[in-house]
């Protein structure tokens, strides 16, 4: 049986099951639809029985999350905060999201299509806000499981309240050999939070935290070019005091990242570090003739160094404002804002941005205009690996996205979300592989991904909820006119999440992604790939038990520049909160 007929399957019985035990009860959709952006809240992630983030966020409709990469509508340069803290290192330009404690999540906040006026820099894509569980009771979690290819992970958390006084600590391990010669990885994370609420205090009470973690990973390389003995190493360290009160909101965060690469095989051995220093300060003020403008300013300082290169330091300010205007005559409500960005290697940018809303019963129209701005990393421009040559006159991306669209509740228990957009990048920052797998990053002039994303949420019943998406993607450098790496024409993804019972649930996500480019010049490509994970939850007092299957059918598939993807894979595992 062909696997988009086995989800057909799947499917129908849960409807016909439905149409004859049909139980009474809530038939809002788990996860609710609004245009650009998908509000997640921490109960719903425990009912949706993901453990990590990334297989969270692959449950979005446009989003791709796989280890510490995430795209947005097939953009990587996506900016994810923690509490305020952004967990981009400078230096790589990678994301560290093995410093987010998923377990201890009360929300989690996507916009797609950009947000530079009010988040800055590298955010073209997107921005993910993720925010942590207030200490206000003493809680504990345990969580254990084991699977294929000597998959172990252990997570504890612990949150005592008393008094004025909050604490949490947290804790994980993991490891896994994973399905190929020298692919293992090994990953360490720990934390801890520490508040304070002053007596008559309005707002969220000062917070300190410090978040660090170690990933150890071996480096197999491409299938033509291994590097059977090449490793990695990456340190993280995340220092963060965040606070608001009243109309006054303050986010500082220290971070410090360490990356080394070794490859004895080709006697190649390197390292990158970095250091930043973010100050986030917004605030509401009356001004003349203007009214309530949301406005703030960040400073942020960075420092990187290499093995193949000396100590740099740049800076960068950004100054904002936006204003919400609500028409008396028209439920219309326009938002205009613009950001002010200084930078101590490029010249100064001015990014507008534009959205508008309207109400009509029960659709809700969105339109917006957005231009924003990429850095490059030290990473891309003075860092070398064996695949990997530097280019120290790499430039800024500038970017400008348009979106259009209506969400609509069309039933009860059914909303759709229809969403055109548009993205030009100039100068785009693109990693250009040649022959022997060397390559290097370079501004390989315009390009434009355009396209259409289509979501429904449908909850016909307290126990059944289906959420099929389709995003169309069209992908191209416009100077030579080929279709850019790794971004499908076609991509849907179906998650199908049955509760037969009140303990029980069972999941199945169903992805189809169309056939990939694999180089630049488009002349290697990867072949379209049908794939199915399951998940399942059994629930009784504190305790959970878990398993999923990933790739239940084993297909063979390559993904991003032509890595090939993991077979059949399983975890089971226990829960238990007190």
């Amino acid at each position: 049986m062909s696997l988009p007929r086995f989800v057909a399957w799947i499917f129908l019985l849960a409807v016909w099951l439905g149409v004859a035990t049909a139980a009474a009860g809530s038939r809002e959709p788990q996860v609710k639809l609004d245009g650009d952006t998908v509000v997640i809240t921490g109960e719903q992630i425990r009912r949706l029985s993901v453990h990590a983030l990334d297989e969270l966020l692959s449950l979005i409709p446009g989003v791709k999350a796989a280890g510490n990469h995430v795209s947005i509508r097939g953009s990587y340069k996506v900016k994810v905060l923690l509490d305020g803290m952004s967990l981009r290192d400078p230096a790589s330009g990678g994301l560290r999201l093995n410093l987010v404690p998923f377990q201890q999540l009360r929300k989690v906040v996507v916009k797609k299509g950009g947000g530079s006026v009010a988040y800055g820099d590298d955010s073209s894509g997107g921005v993910i806000l993720l925010y942590t569980r207030r200490m206000e009771k003493t809680r504990y979690y345990l969580e254990a499981s084991g699977g294929k290819f000597n998959y172990q992970n252990y997570k504890a958390n612990l949150s005592y309240a008393r008094d004025a006084w909050g604490l949490a600590l947290s804790g994980e391990y993991y490891y896994s050999d994973r399905f190929r010669r020298n692919y293992d990885k090994e990953r360490i994370r720990g934390g801890l939070k520490l508040s304070y609420r002053p007596p008559g205090w309005q707002g969220t009470p000062p917070t300190l935290s410090l978040d660090l973690g170690r990933e150890n990973r071996g480096n197999p390389g491409y299938l033509k070019y291994p590097t059977p003995h090449s490793r990695s190493r990456d340190d993280s360290l995340g220092v963060s005091l965040a606070w608001s009160e009243k109309e006054l909101a303050s986010s500082t965060s220290v971070t410090r990242f360490y990356s080394q690469s070794l490859n004895p095989d080709a006697g190649f051995e390197s390292t990158l570090e970095s250091w930043n220093l973010r100050q986030d300060l917004r605030t509401t003020l009356e001004a003349p003739w203007l009214g309530k403008l949301n406005c703030g300013v960040l400073l942020n300082l960075s420092q990187g160094r290499g093995s193949d290169f000396d100590s740099r330091q740049e800076q960068s300010y950004g100054l904002f404002a936006h204003k919400t205007v609500e028409f008396q005559v028209l439920p219309v409500s326009l938002q205009l804002g613009i950001r002010a960005n200084f930078y101590s290697e490029y010249q100064t940018v001015l990014n507008p941005e534009m959205r508008l809303g309207w109400k009509l019963g029960r659709l809700n129209l969105k339109a917006s205009a957005v231009k924003s701005n990429n850095v490059p990393s030290f990473r891309q421009r003075y860092f070398r690996t064996r695949t990997l040559i530097p280019n120290p006159d790499l430039g800024p991306e500038e970017g400008v996205s348009y979106t259009l669209g209506v969400s609509a509740r069309l039933l009860k228990g059914l909303s759709g979300d229809l969403t055109l957009f548009h993205r030009e990048i100039k100068d785009r920052i693109s990693y250009v592989r040649g022959d022997g797998g060397v390559g290097q990053y370079r501004n390989a002039g315009r390009t434009r991904t355009q396209g259409m994303e289509l979501a429904l949420a449908y909850k016909p019943m307290k126990w059944l909820e289906l959420r099929p998406s389709y995003t169309y993607l069209q992908a191209l450098n416009l100077d030579t006119g080929l279709w850019m790496v790794g971004k499908p024409r076609h991509k849907v993804k179906v998650d199908l999440v049955l509760r037969p019972w009140p303990r029980f649930m069972l999941g199945f996500l169903y992805t189809y992604s169309s056939e990939i480019y694999t180089r630049w010049d488009n002349q290697e490509r990867a072949d379209a790939y049908q794939r199915l994970d399951l998940r399942s939850e059994y629930r009784f007092d504190a305790w959970r038990i878990f398993a999923s299957v990933r790739n239940l059918l084993d297909e063979e598939y390559f993904y991003g520049d032509g890595y090939p993807a993991s077979p059949l894979s399983w975890i089971m595992g226990v829960s238990r909160e007190f």
